[in-house]
């Protein structure tokens, strides 16, 4: 068992999420902890260095001696506790799901894809645990697309064992939940070469993705640095169709349509990929002209609702408790799923299902959501270039009135 990997390949498939929305993707190199039980070692209270803190501590949970064991959990929070148990019991319930034990669990173990007729390595990678036709890979932030990663640690095995199938597992533990995908050699080789094929072809071009923030590439990258100036200046060929960057004088669908684009395409992911470099530098003591830094404690969460709902009680009594203790459905019947090992579709349905017939479901006000079409790019440019010009009056409509004034600005609008 490898607690400590010490070397990350530019291929390796921990970047394939990435690589998967952006050819380009560069990942900032890691920075290697010290043992954690060394005398010598260094904190890391980085999100990335808080998760290998927390891979480590589950692989000496799952694999280590009473010794390791005994120790997997100092230097952690409380939530970071509750974290990695649960990552740790999820891995052994799937194993003994599946007919194995905690004892046959292969951690940490390197995987590597050789380059055809070669013995040199295509790529290589570690996963966090392997049993049978079973990997598995824990996550302690937020969910993604993580199939790509998955893929790229299937492969080898595949071809080297001569498997048809695999299963993979993501088990989130800050989330509290777990996927499952069933990984065929088919749709492997077609993501995992076609992935390679995108990664290496000579002429990639980078694209901006919700992973910008992560790469070494961003402070000079091109599809980034020229977007502010493009839309700033309203050089690029499709923004300037729009008649006005004034949000109140675009009341048409296409110019609309093609403003939100723009945001979500470019200007959001700039924006993060700005506060990620302005963070960054921060932490190195390097302050942004104009800004001053401020330190601020960390997230407090509470560790265990049912004895802290015990605590508190006596003090400010059940009813203000339950007043504020309630659940998304959502989020509730995630937690379920996971605990049961059951689809999120069948446990949302048995939850809501239990509360109507109890008559405790309550329901607010409908609501509206733009999502965006699969070919929202091509659809805008074409509607653009067929699109008549309108001269707007001189006056323009104030989308910030109050909405008592909303009927007349659109009576306006439409006059």
């Amino acid at each position: 068992m490898n607690l400590a990997p010490t070397s990350h390949h530019p291929l390796g498939p921990s970047t394939w999420p990435a690589i998967s929305e952006c050819a380009d993707f560069e990942s900032i190199p890691d920075v290697d902890l010290e043992e954690i039980d060394g005398e010598e070692a260094e904190e890391d209270n980085t999100p990335r260095g808080r998760g290998i803190v927390k891979h480590k501590a589950v692989a000496m949970l799952l694999g280590g001696d009473l010794a390791m064991r005994q120790g997997a959990l100092e230097g952690l929070s409380e939530s970071e506790r509750g974290e990695v148990q649960w990552v740790a019991e999820k891995a052994v319930q799937i194993a003994e799901q599946n007919g194995y034990t905690q004892s046959d669990m292969i951690l940490e173990q390197r995987v590597t894809m050789l380059k055809p007729d070669s013995f040199e390595p295509l790529y290589f990678g570690t996963g966090d645990g392997e049993v049978g036709p079973i990997d598995m890979d824990w996550k302690f932030g937020l969910q993604r697309n993580y199939f790509p990663q998955l893929v790229g640690y299937a492969l080898p095995k595949m071809e080297a064992r001569n498997e048809k199938r695999r299963i993979g597992y993501l088990i989130y533990g800050r989330l509290k939940r777990v996927e499952r995908y069933v990984l065929d050699r088919r749709t492997v080789e077609t993501v995992d070469y076609g992935l390679l094929a995108r990664r290496l072809a000579p002429d990639r071009k980078p694209t901006p993705c919700s992973y910008c923030g992560f790469c070494a590439k961003a402070a000079t990258c091109s599809a980034l640095s020229a977007t502010p100036v493009a839309l700033t200046e309203r050089r690029e060929d499709w923004v300037t169709k729009l008649p006005s960057p004034h949000v109140s004088q675009l009341r048409d669908p296409t110019w609309l349509g093609a403003a939100m684009f723009i945001k979500r395409r470019y200007l959001d992911t700039w924006t993060k990929a700005v506060d990620f470099a302005c963070a960054s530098l921060a932490a190195q003591g390097i302050t942004p002209a104009g800004f001053n830094i401020q330190h601020q404690k960390g997230r407090t969460s509470i560790a265990d609702m049912q004895k802290a709902f015990a605590v508190l009680e006596p003090i400010v009594g059940p009813a203000v408790l339950w007043d504020v203790m309630g659940a998304a459905l959502g989020t509730l019947a995630k937690a379920y799923a996971a605990d049961a090992g059951i689809p999120e579709t069948r446990a949302k349905a048995a939850i809501t299902g239990a509360l109507e017939a109890a008559g405790l479901l309550s329901y607010g006000e409908p609501i509206i959501k733009l999502v965006a079409d699969k070919n929202a790019e091509a659809i805008i440019r074409t509607a653009l270039d067929q699109h008549r010009f309108v001269q707007l009056p001189e006056k323009s409509v104030d989308l910030d009135r109050e909405s008592s004034e909303g009927a007349d600005a659109s009576t306006e609008a439409r006059d």
